[in-house]
């Protein structure tokens, strides 16, 4: 049944209601007004605000990891918008957020007293709200504020998006007085100052005067804005990601893994003392759209633009609001392609990744889709060491890319909020990967499991040997599932010729780019320019096939290079020459590989348009030929084609599944071989990899290093799919695995704030199954990942709200769930009675592991509580103690017995310890050292 008008125009209501906040007003009514018209000049006021303290805060809060990023972004929330609401009292407007900066623009009667006037009272304002207690100790901000008057130029360029740009003279003047204000100070343009009386003014400050007392001003700040706008004119004002994501209900905040660039345009006056304002637009709109087409080719996010002097700068995020399983490899293409395309202005960039907590930032009447964490200021502080023209990242961040590029080592730099020197590489051209099979890996890591799979093989290559034609192979397999180690083994046991291909994500676009390698390997090309390709071509032809020696130019088009045409293709008309070159191309791969041959396409998903028709007619021609031809891919999403359309060829498709027990075990023996790990460990790591190859080896990696934390090529691979489901979808299945690795329904529809539907649990099909009455992950990993992109404030709230659910529906449930979820929540008081009973009860049961965890929970759970009894904490060390020795964890036992010593206050309860204590040494074979305990105790 189709939406009625009232239910269309409700829905076009909600949207609004939605995106507004998160639009620029100007940005709204030009869109709205005027969308073809890319330039105005607003005469105003504009108020550049920089809070000083949160850059040193967030390196420090970056050593708590997930948790630091979101408290950077609660406390910038609380800051910032106690900012914006004493500069909306005076009739300002929010421009642009800038990290922890705001740009704010008064227009209309009296804006120049009326901006300075909100300056004074965000000054008054940061006094208040900014001496902050943090996880990491008491801080103390202040901020920085430059006010410049004069005509305000405004661009509004791009055509994925209207993306609102401030640049100009005013702009660039109001830029540099905030770099020459210090904290505390409010330094006025020259404009601005002679606009108030002399009472106001203070003394010079470079350019500026600085700001002695706010003027009074009479004038009434604008009534705010109350009309409605469409949708679509909303939308149309920010990248198509993140209005999708906002739409969808993404704005509640999540913690995501990254990649950050910021890229910054300089040169601005000069371009306007040359072509007039017409070329700064045209510069800056043809940057915005070459920067934006460049991001939605890789998948990127052009999350937003920010003032600067003479020019500006240009955020970009990879994995946010999506997740990628390689966002600095989709990042590090994304900007060398924007550098690559654009000349207009200076330009540079700067480029890191880590963790990050993205969301809505700021008041209900003025938000961002913002991203916090130290990986964003790092960026921009890497970006600021950049030379014009240049790139620069972390080095991790280059080796975390698939797609290689040549890079430049600099000297390590100091950069504001960071103790020790950073280093960066510079980052040249994209160059293209080694195309030649790993045939050692067959030696050096053995293929578990597979044997179907290379049987499949084996066969196509015995019918291409005897005669019987080709046969196209399809594989497909996610990120780490072990397409590209099938192949090398399939490349080492061929008993033939092999010849391999690569897609990359920066060279999908190359014409022929896959094809390039397949013609040259086949041929056996040297690396040939214009200069020496038509000798070598023609040799290859007088000597294999010279009934192609006319159709040369057409091939060599196929290997990059330019011949002049000959006779044949003088002749041959544009509309047929794509369609000639594809027969060409197949031809000459005829006549070179006229033996049984593996044609291998590794990473088909970036193959190129040219180069796909290409294997269309190879894929065509397969009867006649001795080949096998291996299209490698990951799964395809919906109105993807990677795989060639043919109806007349045998094709079988591999597609590589989890690893059965056995295989997991053998390659996690294989991996431990060097690093054994106790059995328990290994254990654990078969149960929570689910048999993926991928994940199996990292966890081994990290398990050996000593680290808890999910290694981030494991979640990145898990949250890109998560990022599939919409986030109220997404949020139901955070929801369950709060609960844990089962989920009763009927808990979920209580804590989440819409009853799921069937629809919404069908959709999860590919993450829960359901056994009974309950939901339960078919991943444990899948669980981890889903339940580590919550917010801590959101986990605690689920985690409390289940506890209390659980209580009231059952007197009997298991008080260690209740502890777990108690704790989880921060309600201490209840975790301690509930962790309590729990080791009370394991303890009976001669469960001692459990009676272990409950006990850990119960001393820390008593430690968080203020004025806690020491009394009661010294017996709790003591059971756990007691518990630990019953599992033989005998210097765990020690610790907690020694603990237990030092808080007693009663002397029984000394002494018990301190017996404790002392034979614990003797209990592990340290006779000695029990005896001087049991002395030094007696004393």
């Amino acid at each position: 049944m189709g939406l009625t008008g009232l239910e269309r125009l409700a829905g076009r209501a909600a949207a609004a209601r939605i995106l507004r906040p998160y639009v620029c007003p100007l940005a709204t009514e030009w869109i709205a007004n005027a969308p073809d018209e890319r330039y105005q000049s607003v005469p105003g006021t504009l108020v550049f605000a920089d809070v000083s303290g949160f850059t040193r805060l967030t390196e420090r809060l970056a050593s708590q990891g997930k948790a630091g990023a979101e408290e950077i972004t609660e406390l910038l929330d609380l800051v910032l918008g106690a900012l914006l609401d004493a500069s909306t009292a005076c009739g300002g407007w929010l421009v642009k957020w800038g990290g922890d900066a705001l740009l704010l623009m008064f227009d209309g009667e009296g804006h120049a007293a009326r901006a300075c006037a909100a300056a004074a009272a965000m000054r008054a304002e940061i006094a208040r709200v900014g001496r902050l207690d943090t996880s990491v100790g008491h801080i103390r901000l202040k901020m920085s504020v430059a006010v410049n008057s004069g005509d305000v130029d405004y661009i509004l360029a791009g055509h994925r998006h209207k993306e609102l740009v401030v640049t100009g003279a005013t702009a660039t003047v109001t830029a540099r007085l905030e770099g020459d204000a210090s904290a505390g100070e409010i330094l006025l343009g020259h404009q601005t100052a002679a606009s108030l009386p002399p009472g106001c003014l203070g003394a010079k400050r470079g350019s500026g005067t600085l700001l002695a007392r706010a003027p009074r001003t009479g004038a009434t700040p604008p009534p705010p804005d109350s009309r409605v706008h469409r949708p679509k004119d909303l939308e149309r004002a920010m990248d198509p990601a993140v209005a999708a994501a906002l739409l969808a209900g993404a704005g509640a905040g999540e913690h995501r893994t990254v990649a950050v660039a910021f890229i910054e345009f300089r040169g601005v006056a000069e371009l306007a003392d040359r072509t007039g304002v017409g070329g700064v637009v045209d510069a800056v709109d043809e940057l915005v759209t070459v920067t934006e087409d460049s991001a939605a080719r890789f998948g990127v996010t052009f999350h937003e633009t920010d003032i600067g002097p003479d020019g500006g700068k240009i955020l970009l995020v990879a994995g946010v609001p999506e997740s990628l399983d390689a966002p600095e490899e989709a990042l590090l293409c994304a900007v060398r392609d924007t550098l690559d395309r654009f000349d207009g202005l200076r330009v540079r960039a700067g480029i890191t990744s880590g963790r990050v907590f993205s969301g809505g930032l700021g008041p209900p009447y003025r938000r961002s889709y913002s991203i916090k964490g130290d990986a964003v200021n790092l960026a921009a502080r890497i970006m600021g060491r950049a030379e014009p023209g240049e790139i620069l990242a972390l080095p991790e961040v280059v080796a975390a890319s698939r797609t290689p590029f040549s890079v430049t080592p600099r000297e390590p730099f100091s950069v504001k909020g960071k103790k020790r020197p950073v280093t960066a590489v510079a980052v040249g051209p994209a160059v293209r990967r080694d195309t030649d099979l790993d045939v050692t890996a067959a030696g050096q890591l053995p293929l578990c499991g597979r044997r179907a799979e290379l049987g499949l093989f084996e066969e196509a290559l015995r019918r291409a040997g005897g005669g019987e034609g080709g046969t196209l192979i399809d594989v497909v397999g996610g990120p780490g599932s072990g397409k590209t180690r099938l192949l090398a083994e399939v490349a080492a046991r061929a008993g033939a010729r092999v010849v391999a291909s690569r897609g990359e994500p920066y060279h999908a676009a190359t014409p022929y780019g896959v094809v390039d390698d397949l013609v040259r390997r086949a041929l056996h090309l040297d690396p040939i320019d214009d200069a020496d390709a038509a000798v070598q071509l023609d040799a290859w032809a007088q000597a294999v096939s010279p009934d192609l020696a006319g159709w040369l130019p057409l091939l060599a088009v196929a290997i990059g290079v330019s011949l002049p045409d000959t006779p044949q293709t003088a002749v041959l008309d544009e509309r047929y020459r794509a369609a000639r070159i594809h027969e060409v191309v197949v031809s000459a791969l005829a006549h070179a590989l006229s033996d049984p041959t593996v044609i291998v396409v590794d990473d088909a998903q970036h193959c190129d348009d040219a180069s796909r028709a290409v294997l269309q007619k190879m894929a065509e021609a397969l009867n006649a030929r001795p080949w096998v031809l291996v299209v490698s891919h990951r799964p395809c999403t919906q109105g993807q084609e990677v795989l060639p359309v043919v109806n007349t060829v045998p094709v079988r498709e591999v597609v590589l599944s989890a690893l059965d027990a056995a295989d997991a075990a053998a390659l996690i023996e294989h991996d431990t071989h060097d690093a054994p790990l106790p059995r328990h460990v290994c254990a654990a790591i078969l149960a929570r990899a689910g048999g993926h190859p991928l994940f199996l080896r990292e966890l081994v990696r990290a398990a050996q290093s000593g680290s808890r934390e999910l290694p981030d090529t494991v979640e990145r691979v898990i949250a890109a799919g998560v990022d599939r489901l919409s986030p109220p979808v997404r949020l139901l299945l955070r929801a369950c695995a709060v609960q844990g690795l089962e989920a009763d329904p009927q808990l979920i529809a209580h804590l989440v704030d819409v009853a799921p539907s069937a629809a919404a649990w069908k959709r999860l099909g590919g993450y829960l199954a359901r056994e009974g009455s309950v939901w339960r992950f078919r991943e444990s990993l899948a669980r981890e990942v889903a339940y580590e992109g919550l917010p801590f404030r959101k986990r605690a709230l689920l985690h409390g709200r289940l506890a209390d659910l659980l209580s009231a529906r059952d007197a009997e449930t298991d008080p260690a769930v209740l502890s777990e979820h108690y704790f989880l929540a921060g309600r201490y008081e209840s975790a301690l009675v509930h962790s309590r009973a729990a080791a009370d009860a394991a303890t009976g049961r001669y469960a001692f592991t459990e009676a272990v965890i409950a006990g850990e929970r119960a001393v820390a759970s008593i430690r968080r509580l203020p004025g806690h009894d020491r009394a009661l904490l010294a017996d709790l060390w003591y059971e756990l103690g007691e518990a630990r020795r019953h599992l033989g964890d005998y210097g765990e036992a020690e610790s907690a017995y020694r603990a237990s010593h030092r808080v007693a206050i009663d002397p029984v309860a000394q002494a018990r310890s301190a017996e404790r204590w002392a034979l614990s040494a003797s209990w592990r074979g340290a006779y000695s050292l029990g005896l001087r305990r049991v002395r030094r105790s007696l004393e």
